[in-house]
């Protein structure tokens, strides 16, 4: 009974137009970022090498001193580029990815990215993680919001019900229903960015970011399997499916894209 009622659930999830029309944006939005977050990478990256070097040429051409003179002289270091940030940039363009090793002195990081940009970019850059983070859940929000709601208003609802299918079998097969249709898009995608990220890697560095990808991908499904739980929830005492949709809107909105910033 209760993958009769996750098939019933995904098939009429996938029908639904808006849920194609999401999905496409998704998708898109996606491959574009993942792109651009390589790229972005990629010159980053020759960049910091460069600057090593010449940094590093500098501290060889100082000239004859006392060692004690050559560590005030200062050398300054510089934050390696992860090929997770091909992804998700995380707090890098907010630290700095600089400093300058000096003798009794403790320098804070400099040239931090956001020095150079509006108030704005406070509001995250178009990633793949912010994709992950704002996007696919509006997409849970449209895949749950009718859920109960409108078979409720069907009249649909109590009929299940009578005919003694048990509220567990229901909730249980809802929420495969649901997400089964997320995990077909996501899952594909995931593997995408996963094949970028490796052969992005050092060989000596590939386990150590095969374990981050893993937690990465760990806390992602944490944070939709939430959604999912509040969508279907917030379905099933809602009214109609009206109400549902403003408040589950609402939520999104509080949890995505004000409490961030």
């Amino acid at each position: 009974m209760v993958w009769l009622i996750a098939r019933k659930e995904m098939t009429e999830q996938i029908r639904d137009g808006r849920f194609k029309l999401a999905t496409l944006i998704v998708l898109l939005l996606s491959l574009a970022s993942l792109i651009a977050g390589w790229q972005s990478y990629r010159e980053f990256k020759a960049q910091h090498q460069l600057a090593e070097e010449a940094e590093w040429q500098r501290w060889l051409n100082q000239g004859e001193k006392s060692s004690h003179s050559a560590a005030h002289y200062g050398i300054f270091v510089f934050k390696p580029q992860m090929p997770l940030s091909i992804i998700d940039k995380g707090i890098d363009p907010y630290v700095g990815v600089t400093a300058r090793l000096e003798v009794h002195t403790q320098n804070i990081f400099q040239f931090r990215p956001v020095e150079d940009s509006t108030s704005l970019r406070r509001f995250g850059e178009v990633t793949v993680a912010s994709t992950a983070q704002i996007l696919v859940p509006l997409m849970i929000v449209i895949l749950t919001f009718n859920s109960f709601a409108g078979e409720r208003q069907q009249g649909t609802l109590r009929q299940i019900l009578s005919i003694g299918v048990k509220s567990r079998s229901l909730i249980i097969g809802k929420v495969i229903g649901s997400s089964l249709p997320l995990f077909i898009i996501l899952i594909p995608l995931s593997m995408v960015c996963s094949v970028v990220i490796l052969a992005n890697t050092l060989t000596d560095s590939v386990s150590n970011n095969i374990l981050k990808l893993l937690v990465m991908t760990l806390g992602y499904i944490v944070y939709f399997t939430i959604f999912i739980g509040m969508g279907l929830a917030v379905s099933a005492k809602s009214v109609s499916s009206r109400q549902a949709l403003i408040v589950l809107l609402f939520f999104w909105f509080i949890n995505c894209l004000m409490a961030p910033p």
